[in-house]
């Protein structure tokens, strides 16, 4: 049996932060990757960034609009396992699954964006907003 000392449980805090971050540069380097004409138009590349976005594309890693947000998903799954919870008597497996359900699908249809027939910077800028959005309502909810 091992026994946890605090300094076991700082290191456990400190790996499951450094998941989370990687699961947020992931979706952050996504979204650059998919939106780069419109950080063109806007100023917002150089040769740098050109640079490392090549470097990371050569690896496979956005061979396709989907791998790179799995990839991000289990990063953030992996950092839940270790996450604990507070007990809330108001919550229940049904606002659980409900809010999975809807994270999910928001998450995963965010494909659909790119399908409409708009100017790459407006379509950054919509998706901008859906993040926005999502984030404005998820601290609403916690209050």
């Amino acid at each position: 049996m091992t026994i946890q000392t605090g300094e076991n449980e700082q290191a456990m805090r400190k790996i499951l932060d450094m998941t989370r971050l990687i699961s947020i540069i992931i979706l952050v380097i996504h979204f650059y990757y998919y939106s780069y004409v419109a950080f063109q138009e806007w100023g917002l590349s150089n040769q740098l960034s050109d640079r490392l976005l090549g470097n990371i594309c050569s690896t496979g890693l956005f061979g396709s609009f989907h791998k790179s947000k799995f990839i991000a998903l289990g990063f953030l799954l992996i950092s839940l396992l270790g996450a604990r919870g507070r007990k809330d008597n108001k919550l229940n497996y049904k606002t659980a699954f409900a809010n999975i359900i809807t994270g999910l699908l928001i998450y995963f249809t965010s494909y659909l964006t790119l399908l409409l027939k708009i100017k790459t910077s407006e379509l950054a800028t919509t998706v901008i907003h859906e993040i926005t959005a999502v984030i404005n309502l998820k601290a609403a909810l916690n209050r």
